[in-house]
């Protein structure tokens, strides 16, 4: 077996509810074909980045100390920060601050509709059901209508941000659960196909999904 690399993000790096400081944090871990190795065995390398200053950081390097493992050490000086820093959270703290309640509420929705469905008890899986068929029309209205005030095409700002695909996820996954979701919902149908026809995913939604319930073409 070759070698693979991977990257472990201790970061949270869309969570506006982390400092700023916290979206440098990361660590590159590549590994050999043995993924239960300890460590101590240095069968791995590591390279960890972050700010030059101990912060959030620190904790990590300790651990790496403590264990004695080896590592890259890349520091990331202020000045060269705002040019790195990633903005698929959005622009400013109010995106992003936006973006999470998207991604939240479009979460809710696929909780409340993936409950019933693995529900064993029948009584219960009925309540939900219930539940699920009065709550689901109320949400999507209410987002539908956000969607319309930013302009229809993403749910904040000028482009997509990561709360857009997790709304495309749920949209999808929910579909499969209730193909008519979308009924009486045209600007999120609208929104929904093309989402699923951005170039940049498009392939690998056809390739790895299920078909839309409605026709979703371009």
């Amino acid at each position: 077996m070759g070698y693979a690399a991977r990257t472990l993000d201790f970061s949270l790096l869309n969570d506006s509810r982390r400092h700023n400081v916290c979206t440098a944090c990361m660590v590159e871990h590549t590994a050999g074909a043995n993924e239960d190795d300890h460590m101590s065995d240095q069968k791995h390398t590591y390279t960890l980045h972050y700010f030059n200053v101990r912060g959030r950081g620190e904790p990590i390097r300790l651990i790496f100390v403590y264990h004695d493992v080896s590592y890259e050490d890349h520091r990331i000086e202020m000045d060269d920060w705002p040019p790195l820093k990633p903005d698929f959270a959005g622009a400013t703290k109010s995106e992003s601050a936006k973006c999470d309640m998207y991604a939240e509420s479009f979460m809710d929705l696929f909780t409340i509709g993936v409950e019933r469905q693995y529900e064993p008890d029948e009584a219960i899986k009925e309540k939900k059901d219930a539940a699920f068929e009065q709550q689901y029309p109320e949400r999507l209205k209410i987002l539908e209508d956000h969607l319309k005030e930013n302009g229809g095409e993403q749910f904040v700002g000028k482009k997509i941000l990561w709360c857009d695909l997790v709304a495309l996820c749920v949209l999808s996954m929910m579909e499969e659960l209730k193909p008519d979701l979308l009924d009486g919902f045209p600007d999120l149908q609208t929104y929904y196909t093309n989402m699923r026809n951005l170039p940049e995913i498009k392939e690998y939604i056809e390739n790895a999904w299920p078909p839309a319930a409605t026709n979703t073409t371009e």
